[in-house]
C-alpha cells in the first residue's frame, strides 16, 4: 500500500511480518450498485401530479448542486462518503479527525437546509402533504437514473460493468430523497400519519401501553411451593416440624412469635435475646495500651 502523506525519503520498505500485512493492504474503489432498482412501493403510493414533479425535480437541482459543490471543494469522489461523512479520500487540508468533525457538520447543515426548504414546498409538516412530495423527489431520482441508465444501454454497455468510478461521477446524484428516509420508510410499508410529530408522539405513547405490566392468570408476585399456590397479602409457610406446620409473623405488639399449626391450635414460643460479642474499636484498644501511662493523663 503506499503511502500519500509523507515524501520519499521519510519511506522505507518494512520486512517485517506487520511490513507485509501493510503491504498486502490494497485500495479498492468505491462502486455504488447504482443498476438496483427503485421501490415500486413508493413508485406507485400516489398519483402525482406535473406540477408537483416540477417542483420537487427544480428542489432537487439546487440540491445536487450543492452537494456537489462540496465534493469538489473537499475532493470528494462520491455523494454516498458525503452523506456518510465516511470519506474515502480528500483534499488533506486537516487530519482525518478534524476533517471528519468538520465534514459532519457540513453534511448536517445540508440535510437540513434542504429539508427546511421540502417543508416550505410542500406545505408543512402534516403528512397528507409531504408524503406526496417526499414520493415526487423519489420518482424523480428514480426517473434520472432510469435514463442514465438506458443511455449505457443504448451504447452497448453492460450496467454492471458500465458504471465505473469515472462514470459514477456522470451519473445522477441519488441521496436526494433520502433527506425523509423514514417517511420513505412508512410510504413503503404503507403507514398512514398525520405529521411528523404526531407519529412520533403516537410510537412513544405506544410503546409505554406495551410497558405496562399486563396481569393474565397467575400473578407476578404469586410464589408457588409445593403445598400451592400463596398470594400476595397471605402469609407463606415456609416450615413443616412434625405435625405442625408453623406459619411466621408478629402478634399485634410486635413482642415474641406466634404461629398457628394445620389444626388451628396456638404454638407459644419464647423470645431469646441474643447478645453479640463485638470487637473493641482500635480506638479502645489504644486506650487500653495507654492506661497507667502519663500519657493517659
Amino acid at each position: 500500500m503506499k503511502n500519500l502523506r509523507r515524501s520519499a525519503d521519510k519511506i522505507y520498505h518494512s520486512e517485517t511480518v506487520c511490513g507485509q500485512l501493510y503491504d498486502m493492504v490494497e485500495k479498492v474503489d468505491f462502486n455504488p450498485l447504482l443498476h438496483l432498482h427503485f421501490d415500486p412501493r413508493i413508485l406507485n403510493a400516489y398519483d402525482l401530479s406535473e406540477k408537483l414533479m416540477e417542483t420537487a425535480s427544480a428542489l432537487k437541482v439546487e440540491y445536487d448542486a450543492a452537494m456537489r459543490r462540496i465534493m469538489a471543494q473537499h475532493e470528494i469522489q462520491t455523494e454516498f462518503e458525503v452523506w456518510t461523512t465516511f470519506v474515502l479520500a480528500h483534499a488533506e487540508i486537516s487530519s482525518d479527525y478534524k476533517f471528519h468533525e468538520e465534514i459532519g457538520r457540513t453534511s448536517n447543515t445540508l440535510k437540513e437546509r434542504f429539508q427546511n426548504y421540502c417543508y416550505e414546498k410542500s406545505g408543512g409538516k402534516n403528512w397528507d402533504t409531504l408524503a406526496p412530495f417526499v414520493a415526487a423527489m423519489y420518482t424523480v431520482t428514480a426517473r434520472e437514473v432510469k435514463a442514465a441508465i438506458d443511455d449505457l444501454e443504448k451504447e452497448g454497455l453492460d450496467q454492471l460493468e458500465a458504471i465505473t468510478p469515472e462514470k459514477t461521477a456522470k451519473m445522477p446524484l441519488i441521496s436526494f430523497p433520502w433527506l425523509f428516509q423514514k417517511e420513505l420508510g412508512k410510504i413503503a410499508k404503507g403507514v398512514p400519519g398525520q405529521s411528523i410529530k404526531a407519529q412520533q408522539g403516537d410510537a412513544k405513547r405506544h410503546v409505554k401501553k406495551m410497558a405496562l405490566p399486563v396481569n393474565i392468570g397467575r400473578g407476578h408476585d404469586d410464589i408457588e411451593t409445593a403445598e400451592g399456590v400463596t398470594h400476595r397479602g397471605e402469609l407463606l409457610e415456609l416450615f413443616h416440624d412434625g405435625e405442625h406446620q408453623v406459619k411466621i409473623g408478629e402478634d399485634a405488639e410486635g413482642e415474641g412469635i406466634k404461629g398457628q399449626d394445620v389444626e388451628g391450635e396456638d404454638i407459644e414460643g419464647e423470645e431469646v435475646e441474643i447478645e453479640l460479642d463485638e470487637k473493641p474499636s482500635a480506638l479502645e484498644k489504644l486506650l487500653d495500651m495507654l492506661e497507667g501511662t502519663s500519657l493517659a493523663e
